[in-house]
C-alpha cells in the first residue's frame, strides 16, 4: 500500500487550494429617495401638520433640533421619518452652532 503524504490530508472548507467566493458588482452606492407622497401618506395628517407648521416659508433651514426632538417625541416616531419630510420638501439641516456663531459676528462687526 503506498501513499502519498499529501493523500492523508483531507481537504477542508476554505483551504488555500479554493477558489474566492464570486463577488457581486453592485455599482457604485445609491442615494436614497422617498417619494414625498408616499411618505405623507404613511406618517399620518396629523404628524404632517405638525410638521409643515414648522417649516417656515422662502427659509432652507430645517426648524431646529429642539422642535425636530419634540415632534420625535409627541409622535413617537424615527428621527429619519423627520429628516426625510423636510429634505423632501428641500430643507436642509444647518449647523446650528455655526449658524449662531455667524450671527454674533454679524452683529458684533455691525456695531
Amino acid at each position: 500500500m503506498s501513499s502519498s503524504p499529501l493523500s492523508a490530508i483531507q481537504s477542508t472548507p476554505g483551504d488555500i487550494s479554493d477558489p474566492p467566493p464570486p463577488r457581486l458588482d453592485l455599482g457604485p452606492p445609491q442615494r436614497r429617495r422617498v417619494n414625498p407622497e408616499s411618505l405623507a401618506a404613511r406618517l399620518g395628517p396629523e404628524l404632517v401638520a405638525e410638521m409643515e407648521k414648522h417649516i417656515v416659508p422662502g427659509s432652507i433651514e430645517m426648524p431646529l433640533f429642539s422642535v425636530r426632538r419634540d415632534i420625535q417625541i409627541k409622535f413617537g416616531i424615527d428621527r429619519r421619518h423627520i429628516y426625510d419630510f423636510f429634505h423632501s420638501r428641500g430643507l436642509r439641516c444647518l449647523n446650528e452652532r455655526a449658524v449662531r456663531n455667524n450671527s454674533l459676528e454679524v452683529r458684533y462687526h455691525a456695531f
